[in-house]
Protein backbone atom coordinates (compact mmCIF):
# COMPACT_ATOMS: atom_id res chain seq x y z
CA UNK A 1 0.00 0.00 0.00
CA UNK A 2 1.26 3.31 -1.05
CA UNK A 3 0.80 6.55 1.44
CA UNK A 4 0.60 9.21 -0.05
CA UNK A 5 0.72 12.89 2.00
CA UNK A 6 -2.48 14.39 2.98
CA UNK A 7 -3.15 18.28 1.55
CA UNK A 8 -3.41 19.47 5.49
CA UNK A 9 0.12 17.67 6.21
CA UNK A 10 1.78 19.29 3.64
CA UNK A 11 0.07 22.03 3.35
CA UNK A 12 1.13 23.05 7.24
CA UNK A 13 4.76 22.05 7.10
CA UNK A 14 5.18 24.01 4.14
CA UNK A 15 3.54 27.20 5.30
CA UNK A 16 5.96 26.31 8.66
CA UNK A 17 8.61 26.54 6.33
CA UNK A 18 7.55 30.14 4.18
CA UNK A 19 10.11 32.96 5.86
CA UNK A 20 8.39 34.88 8.78
CA UNK A 21 6.20 32.13 9.76
CA UNK A 22 6.01 30.87 13.48
CA UNK A 23 6.74 26.80 13.29
CA UNK A 24 3.70 24.99 14.49
CA UNK A 25 4.52 22.28 17.69
CA UNK A 26 4.57 18.63 16.02
CA UNK A 27 1.81 15.90 16.64
CA UNK A 28 2.06 12.91 17.57
CA UNK A 29 1.50 11.51 14.16
CA UNK A 30 4.17 13.88 12.92
CA UNK A 31 6.66 12.60 15.28
CA UNK A 32 6.28 9.08 14.16
CA UNK A 33 6.13 9.98 10.59
CA UNK A 34 9.65 11.66 11.02
CA UNK A 35 10.79 8.24 13.11
CA UNK A 36 9.92 6.32 10.67
CA UNK A 37 11.53 7.90 7.60
CA UNK A 38 14.88 8.02 9.91
CA UNK A 39 14.70 4.47 10.62
CA UNK A 40 14.55 3.84 7.07
CA UNK A 41 16.97 5.85 5.81
CA UNK A 42 19.35 4.02 8.82
CA UNK A 43 18.20 0.46 7.33
CA UNK A 44 18.97 1.54 3.71
CA UNK A 45 22.67 2.89 5.13
CA UNK A 46 23.36 0.00 6.96
CA UNK A 47 22.32 -2.47 3.65
CA UNK A 48 24.59 -0.70 1.68
CA UNK A 49 27.22 -1.06 4.31
CA UNK A 50 26.93 -4.73 4.90
CA UNK A 51 25.08 -4.82 7.49
CA UNK A 52 20.85 -6.17 8.21
CA UNK A 53 18.74 -3.25 9.99
CA UNK A 54 15.59 -3.87 11.21
CA UNK A 55 13.27 -0.34 11.79
CA UNK A 56 11.59 -1.14 15.14
CA UNK A 57 7.62 -1.31 15.53
CA UNK A 58 6.11 1.73 17.79
CA UNK A 59 6.10 1.25 21.23
CA UNK A 60 3.04 -1.56 22.47
CA UNK A 61 2.73 0.32 25.67
CA UNK A 62 3.83 4.27 27.26
CA UNK A 63 7.15 4.27 28.79
CA UNK A 64 6.88 4.09 32.59
CA UNK A 65 6.01 6.73 34.76
CA UNK A 66 8.78 8.69 35.29
CA UNK A 67 9.06 10.06 39.10
CA UNK A 68 12.31 12.23 39.29
CA UNK A 69 12.47 13.45 42.70
CA UNK A 70 9.60 11.20 44.58
CA UNK A 71 6.71 9.49 43.98
CA UNK A 72 3.82 10.73 44.61
CA UNK A 73 1.21 8.63 42.99
CA UNK A 74 -0.32 6.12 45.81
CA UNK A 75 -2.38 4.25 43.55
CA UNK A 76 0.64 3.98 41.10
CA UNK A 77 3.16 2.75 43.82
CA UNK A 78 0.12 0.48 45.07
CA UNK A 79 -0.07 -1.00 41.59
CA UNK A 80 3.76 -0.71 40.18
CA UNK A 81 5.98 -0.46 43.44
CA UNK A 82 9.01 0.97 42.20
CA UNK A 83 8.55 -0.18 38.39
CA UNK A 84 11.15 -2.73 38.78
CA UNK A 85 8.50 -5.66 36.63
CA UNK A 86 7.78 -2.00 34.01
CA UNK A 87 12.16 -2.23 33.63
CA UNK A 88 12.27 -6.06 33.32
CA UNK A 89 9.77 -5.56 30.60
CA UNK A 90 11.74 -3.20 28.86
CA UNK A 91 14.89 -5.02 29.24
CA UNK A 92 13.16 -8.31 27.79
CA UNK A 93 11.84 -6.63 24.56
CA UNK A 94 15.50 -4.89 24.28
CA UNK A 95 16.92 -8.98 24.22
CA UNK A 96 14.07 -9.52 21.77
CA UNK A 97 14.66 -6.85 19.27
CA UNK A 98 15.77 -8.63 15.76
CA UNK A 99 18.77 -6.37 16.02
CA UNK A 100 19.73 -6.89 19.32
CA UNK A 101 19.96 -10.56 18.37
CA UNK A 102 21.10 -9.78 15.21
CA UNK A 103 24.35 -8.08 16.45
CA UNK A 104 24.91 -10.54 19.17
CA UNK A 105 25.63 -13.35 16.78
CA UNK A 106 28.57 -11.32 14.69
CA UNK A 107 31.64 -12.09 14.98
CA UNK A 108 33.43 -10.00 17.28
CA UNK A 109 35.43 -8.20 14.46
CA UNK A 110 31.84 -7.95 12.29
CA UNK A 111 30.44 -6.48 15.50
CA UNK A 112 32.95 -3.95 15.56
CA UNK A 113 32.03 -2.56 12.00
CA UNK A 114 28.50 -2.66 12.61
CA UNK A 115 29.41 -0.29 15.37
CA UNK A 116 31.35 1.98 13.13
CA UNK A 117 29.01 1.75 10.49
CA UNK A 118 25.95 2.96 12.77
CA UNK A 119 27.82 4.91 15.22
CA UNK A 120 30.94 6.73 12.76
CA UNK A 121 34.53 6.72 13.01
CA UNK A 122 35.09 9.15 15.75
CA UNK A 123 37.70 10.66 13.47
CA UNK A 124 38.33 14.63 15.16
CA UNK A 125 37.30 15.97 11.84
CA UNK A 126 34.17 13.86 11.84
CA UNK A 127 32.67 15.20 14.90
CA UNK A 128 30.51 17.23 16.02
CA UNK A 129 30.37 19.17 19.70
CA UNK A 130 28.15 20.69 21.50
CA UNK A 131 29.06 22.19 25.27
CA UNK A 132 25.68 22.31 27.33
CA UNK A 133 24.65 25.15 29.82
CA UNK A 134 25.65 22.40 32.74
CA UNK A 135 29.21 22.47 31.08
CA UNK A 136 29.05 19.02 29.93
CA UNK A 137 30.34 18.91 26.33
CA UNK A 138 29.04 16.46 23.86
CA UNK A 139 30.47 14.71 20.52
CA UNK A 140 28.23 13.19 17.75
CA UNK A 141 30.34 11.64 14.62
CA UNK A 142 28.95 12.86 11.38
CA UNK A 143 29.95 9.83 8.98
CA UNK A 144 28.28 6.51 10.93
CA UNK A 145 24.80 5.54 9.73
CA UNK A 146 22.52 7.58 11.75
CA UNK A 147 24.28 10.55 11.40
CA UNK A 148 23.61 9.92 7.68
CA UNK A 149 20.03 9.69 8.18
CA UNK A 150 19.41 12.85 10.22
CA UNK A 151 21.53 14.89 7.68
CA UNK A 152 19.05 13.11 5.28
CA UNK A 153 16.16 14.39 6.99
CA UNK A 154 17.11 17.32 8.48
CA UNK A 155 19.81 18.76 5.88
CA UNK A 156 21.53 20.58 9.06
CA UNK A 157 23.41 18.02 11.00
CA UNK A 158 25.09 20.58 13.23
CA UNK A 159 21.98 23.08 14.22
CA UNK A 160 19.96 19.66 14.69
CA UNK A 161 22.26 17.71 16.78
CA UNK A 162 22.68 20.97 18.94
CA UNK A 163 18.85 21.71 19.67
CA UNK A 164 18.43 18.19 20.14
CA UNK A 165 21.74 17.86 22.68
CA UNK A 166 20.46 20.93 24.63
CA UNK A 167 16.31 19.91 24.74
CA UNK A 168 17.35 16.38 25.69
CA UNK A 169 19.52 17.89 28.25
CA UNK A 170 17.59 20.57 29.99
CA UNK A 171 16.62 17.73 32.94
CA UNK A 172 20.21 17.01 33.58
CA UNK A 173 20.63 20.83 33.88
CA UNK A 174 17.02 21.70 36.36
CA UNK A 175 17.13 18.18 38.67
CA UNK A 176 20.62 19.75 40.47
CA UNK A 177 18.79 23.12 40.80
CA UNK A 178 15.86 21.56 42.61
CA UNK A 179 17.44 19.57 45.08
CA UNK A 180 19.70 22.03 46.35
CA UNK A 181 17.04 24.82 46.63
CA UNK A 182 16.05 25.17 50.09
CA UNK A 183 12.41 24.41 49.56
CA UNK A 184 13.07 21.76 48.64
CA UNK A 185 15.30 20.38 51.32
CA UNK A 186 12.56 21.91 53.98
CA UNK A 187 10.19 19.50 52.37
CA UNK A 188 12.23 16.47 52.18
CA UNK A 189 13.01 17.00 55.80
CA UNK A 190 8.86 16.86 56.45
CA UNK A 191 8.75 13.96 54.31
CA UNK A 192 11.95 12.26 55.98
CA UNK A 193 9.85 12.78 59.44
CA UNK A 194 6.71 11.13 57.98
CA UNK A 195 8.73 7.94 56.67
CA UNK A 196 10.17 8.19 59.84
CA UNK A 197 6.86 7.94 61.99
CA UNK A 198 5.79 4.49 59.73
CA UNK A 199 8.71 2.97 60.60
CA UNK A 200 11.33 4.08 57.42
CA UNK A 201 14.06 6.25 58.32
CA UNK A 202 15.42 7.18 55.48
CA UNK A 203 16.55 10.74 54.92
CA UNK A 204 15.48 10.99 50.88
CA UNK A 205 14.12 8.98 48.08
CA UNK A 206 17.49 9.17 46.60
CA UNK A 207 18.61 6.75 49.65
CA UNK A 208 15.68 4.24 48.53
CA UNK A 209 17.00 4.25 45.28
CA UNK A 210 20.59 3.24 46.16
CA UNK A 211 18.87 0.56 48.08
CA UNK A 212 16.80 -0.95 45.76
CA UNK A 213 17.36 -4.73 45.39
CA UNK A 214 19.23 -4.82 48.54
CA UNK A 215 15.61 -4.28 50.96
CA UNK A 216 15.45 -7.87 51.72
CA UNK A 217 17.68 -11.14 51.95
CA UNK A 218 14.59 -13.27 50.73
CA UNK A 219 13.80 -12.73 47.12
CA UNK A 220 10.21 -13.82 47.83
CA UNK A 221 9.08 -11.08 49.76
CA UNK A 222 11.13 -8.28 48.02
CA UNK A 223 8.29 -7.24 45.83
CA UNK A 224 6.18 -6.97 48.45
CA UNK A 225 8.56 -4.89 50.45
CA UNK A 226 9.26 -2.74 47.57
CA UNK A 227 5.83 -1.99 46.92
CA UNK A 228 4.76 -1.48 50.87
CA UNK A 229 7.83 0.99 50.56
CA UNK A 230 6.78 2.94 47.28
CA UNK A 231 3.10 3.00 48.94
CA UNK A 232 4.35 4.36 52.28
CA UNK A 233 7.30 7.13 49.87
CA UNK A 234 4.00 8.04 48.12
CA UNK A 235 1.86 8.96 50.79
CA UNK A 236 4.09 11.02 52.49
CA UNK A 237 4.84 12.61 49.78
CA UNK A 238 1.10 13.61 49.38
CA UNK A 239 0.76 14.23 52.78
CA UNK A 240 3.48 16.67 53.36
CA UNK A 241 3.17 18.35 50.33
CA UNK A 242 6.82 17.16 49.07
CA UNK A 243 5.71 15.86 45.72
CA UNK A 244 4.08 19.16 45.23
CA UNK A 245 6.80 21.08 46.65
CA UNK A 246 8.78 19.44 44.25
CA UNK A 247 6.92 19.41 41.21
CA UNK A 248 6.26 23.26 41.36
CA UNK A 249 10.35 23.72 41.97
CA UNK A 250 10.63 21.47 38.59
CA UNK A 251 8.38 23.54 37.11
CA UNK A 252 10.18 26.86 37.98
CA UNK A 253 13.41 25.95 37.27
CA UNK A 254 12.19 24.39 33.89
CA UNK A 255 10.62 27.45 32.19
CA UNK A 256 13.63 29.48 33.25
CA UNK A 257 16.03 26.80 31.67
CA UNK A 258 13.45 27.11 28.59
CA UNK A 259 13.39 30.56 27.87
CA UNK A 260 16.93 30.65 27.95
CA UNK A 261 17.20 27.79 25.18
CA UNK A 262 14.16 29.36 23.05
CA UNK A 263 16.54 29.07 20.03
CA UNK A 264 16.78 26.19 20.56
CA UNK A 265 13.28 25.27 20.44
CA UNK A 266 12.90 27.09 17.44
CA UNK A 267 15.55 25.08 15.57
CA UNK A 268 14.32 22.18 16.78
CA UNK A 269 10.56 22.71 15.62
CA UNK A 270 11.72 24.43 12.13
CA UNK A 271 13.84 21.52 11.15
CA UNK A 272 10.98 19.09 11.91
CA UNK A 273 8.62 21.32 9.76
CA UNK A 274 10.87 21.53 6.68
CA UNK A 275 11.49 18.03 7.36
CA UNK A 276 7.79 16.71 7.37
CA UNK A 277 7.66 16.66 3.05
CA UNK A 278 10.83 15.11 2.96
CA UNK A 279 9.73 12.38 5.10
CA UNK A 280 6.61 11.62 3.82
CA UNK A 281 8.27 11.95 0.31
CA UNK A 282 10.58 9.19 1.22
CA UNK A 283 8.68 6.90 2.97
CA UNK A 284 6.30 7.44 -0.34
CA UNK A 285 9.42 5.87 -2.26
CA UNK A 286 10.11 2.99 -0.17
CA UNK A 287 6.60 1.36 -0.50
Amino acid sequence: MRLHPSAPLLALALAACSAGTPHRSPTPADLALLDRAENALIAGCMHARGFVYWPPPPPAESPPKDFPYVIDDVAWARAHGYGMADQLRIMRAHAANPNTRYVAALPPDRRRAYTLAMDGSGRADRVLSVRLPSGVTLHRTTDGCTARAKTRLYRDLNGWFRAEAIIDNISAEVQPKVRHDPRYTAARSAWSRCMAALHHPYAGPEEIRARLGHLSSDPSTEEERETTLAVAEATCAKSTGFGAAATALDREYRTAATDNEKSSFQTRQRLRAAALPRAQALLNDHT
